[in-house]
């Protein structure tokens, strides 16, 4: 039986160690990074390097980076921040001594997850539709969707159809 942590009544603005289900790890992709100003619990605001995620779950929210994981992604893919996008990472919970005990931490596991990527298809219209958009604006292209889902061949064929379709319409 799955229980509710405690924090998860409360509505963070970043990714907890609460936030995995069951103390679970879990692989998600970066969408982006970005320095932002970070209100801590006794109200301080704080400028924080924060990491974005662009798998669409509802749990995930933006995770509050430390030297820690940054150190961990440099060694899994680059120390250039704008080449983590797209990139995908393990997260799990970890104990570490900190604030004067021992507490529960997000940390982004030291190997390249080789968890299957999620798969695009016609069935997500949301998705589909924003991928052909998205081809259809000149913003992406279709190998650039393949490195965040897989695409079966036959989808392949359909999501170009669709885009030209799309981009003719603007003509």
């Amino acid at each position: 039986m799955s229980k509710t942590h405690w924090k998860k009544s409360f509505n963070y603005s970043y990714l907890g160690s609460y936030s995995l289900a069951d103390g679970k790890d879990i692989t998600l992709t970066i969408a982006g990074t970005q320095m932002e100003m970070v209100q801590g619990e006794k109200g301080q605001s704080e400028e924080c390097f924060v990491m974005y995620f662009s798998d669409k779950l509802d749990f995930v929210k933006p995770m509050i980076m430390n030297k820690t994981n940054c150190k961990t992604l440099e060694k899994l893919y680059t120390p250039y921040v704008e080449e983590w996008v797209g990139k995908r990472v393990k997260i799990g919970i970890a104990q570490v001594n900190a604030f004067g005990g021992v507490h529960d931490a997000l940390r982004i596991r030291p190997r390249v997850p080789t968890d299957k990527l999620p798969e695009l298809s016609p069935d997500d219209a949301d998705a589909w539709s924003g991928a052909v958009n998205y081809i259809a604006s000149g913003e992406g292209t279709i190998d650039g969707i393949l490195k965040k889902r897989t695409i079966k061949p036959e989808h392949q064929v359909q999501l170009q159809a669709e885009v030209k379709l799309v981009q003719k319409g603007e003509e």
